[in-house]
């Protein structure tokens, strides 16, 4: 008889994990300043992972993702405006990463 090998990564018996479950928990917070031509924002927001994992996958029985970001954007007219930002992404369980964007936004 062959035995199914298990696709969990923490099986029964480990502390705190005993099944097949996981949670996510999402958040977020944003502010914006218009200063003249120029709106400036700051965000941050977040995910919470909690519970077990399919076996080979890399991430902890808690893992957490959070990012802070911070921009502008330039009103060039009423239809076009300029944008550029700068996010931090914290990882529980990987590097930490910055992404730069910068570009045209218009209303289609």
């Amino acid at each position: 008889m062959n035995e199914t090998p298990p696709i969990w990564r923490y099986l029964p018996g480990t502390p705190g994990i005993s099944d097949d479950h996981f949670v996510k928990h999402g958040f977020y917070g944003e502010a914006e300043v218009p200063i003249g031509r120029v709106d400036a924002f700051a965000r941050f927001d977040g995910l919470l992972r909690f519970g077990n994992v399919l076996r080979g996958n890399s991430l902890s029985r808690s893992a957490s993702l959070l990012r802070y970001t911070a921009g502008a954007a330039v009103r060039v007219s009423d239809n076009v405006r300029l944008k550029a930002s700068a996010e931090l992404y914290q990882f529980s369980d990987f590097a930490d990463e910055v992404a730069l964007h910068i570009g045209v936004a218009t209303p289609f």
